[in-house]
């Protein structure tokens, strides 16, 4: 009998299941600066890089990597912005800080974004003026101001001086406060802006090149020469560059009156003698402080990952985390709710409130014009050393100065 064949049945598929793919994640490449960084171990940094880990954390579907770039140079922030977009496009970030002498270059080029529509106005609405025009290109916001800096003042040592200096030149400059200003370096090229604009001095001339008008600034210059004369600058200010070299003879007991900023104040209050502070007086009044800083903007053309982009920005400039990072930085926050989170009587002093006093200095603030160029900030500089150093009179500085800039 022949044995049977047996056919085995193929056992049967099970049906096919739908399986979802996992959600689309994205990887944010963010280009910070040596300037405000998320490495090293200074508190500032330390608090950066928590907060976008926070981030991080708080948004699975995202991963930051975050890289530094310095600010100048051939491998520059922006000089790899504008290489990279022709021949190496995927490594272009999405975010980058910037410092606010820069985002017109950036803009030019189309390396950047604009925020209009990817930011709460409510955010917008919370700058201080001067902010909001460091952020902004033609009127476009092209960068939303992390930190303000550069905000001078006088600081003074009360037991020397029984009240604040008088807030107009004139009034000041016959005083025995023994000032002594960084006049041998960039301060003083800026003291001097601040005077010559304060004056309705103008940057440009009818086709917009860089110019200076001398006459106007020679009235800035004859200002500090006043000073000088007078006895209120000290000789000293001649051989003093930085900031940190005027406060240190403030310290001293040499001066009886400095300029600084209140990256400075913030830095050095409580350290030494006692000081307090007032505005720098002016021609007709309080000269108005020269603010600039650095915005975080966005580099990416893709919709999604703006919107991405943007969500870290409104992370980290959130009051809380904005205003415990710029306390911890010795920076001035460009919102005016982030210093509810500044500690009360930060600062403070017998005679004011610190805090307060850099309130109403930001309110009255004007963004570092575009304008002055490093060469412009040269020319000044060499004027004010020259004045203060007795090499040359007012007019003959500025006409050197104007013939320096001017084409």
């Amino acid at each position: 009998t022949p044995t049977p064949t047996l056919v085995t049945q193929p056992t049967p598929l099970p049906p096919a299941v739908s399986i979802q793919p996992p959600p689309s994640s994205i990887t944010l490449t963010v280009w910070t600066n040596p300037e405000i960084s998320a490495f090293g171990d200074a508190p500032g940094n330390q608090l950066l890089r928590e907060q976008i880990t926070a981030f991080d954390a708080d948004h699975p579907a995202v991963n930051v990597s975050i890289s530094q770039k310095a600010l100048t140079g051939q491998g520059s922030l922006l000089s790899y912005l504008r290489t990279a977009r022709a021949v190496a496009p995927t490594i272009l970030p999405d975010l980058v800080l910037l410092p606010t002498n820069q985002l017109g270059s950036a803009a030019a080029d189309q390396l950047i974004y604009p925020l209009d529509n990817l930011l709460d106005p409510g955010l917008v609405a919370d700058l201080y003026p001067a902010a909001d025009q460091l952020g902004r290109v033609n009127g476009l916001l092209l960068g939303y101001p992390l930190a303000l800096r550069g905000l001078s003042h006088l600081a003074y040592n009360p037991q020397a001086i029984a009240g604040p200096p008088p807030l107009t030149w004139a009034e000041f400059a016959p005083q025995d406060s023994r000032l002594i200003l960084p006049a041998s370096g960039p301060e003083g090229a800026r003291l001097a802006l601040q005077f010559y604009l304060a004056l309705n001095g103008t940057l440009t001339d009818a086709a917009n090149q860089p110019s200076l008008r001398a006459d106007i600034l020679a009235q800035a210059l004859t200002l500090l020469s006043d000073g000088r004369s007078s006895g209120l600058i000290l000789l000293d200010s001649s051989n003093v560059a930085t900031i940190a070299e005027a406060w240190q003879l403030f310290q001293n007991g040499q001066a009886s009156t400095t300029l600084v900023t209140a990256a400075a104040y913030l830095a050095q209050s409580g350290q030494g003698i006692a000081s307090n502070f007032s505005p720098i007086p002016g021609a007709d009044g309080a000269l108005r402080p020269l603010v600039d800083g650095w915005v975080w903007a966005v580099a990416t053309s893709d919709p999604a990952r703006q919107r991405v982009a943007a969500d870290l920005i409104t992370w980290l400039v959130d009051e809380a985390r904005n205003g415990d990072w710029s306390w911890q930085s010795h920076t001035l926050p460009a919102r005016r709710s982030a210093f509810n989170r500044w500690p009360p009587g930060a600062a403070d002093t017998a005679g004011g409130t610190y805090i307060i006093f850099l309130q109403q200095e930001l309110e009255r603030a004007q963004p570092f014009p575009a304008q002055a160029s490093s060469g412009m900030m040269t020319a000044l500089s060499d004027a004010v050393f020259d004045v203060i150093s007795l090499q040359s009179a007012p007019q003959t500085a500025a006409d050197a100065a104007a013939a320096a800039v001017n084409n």
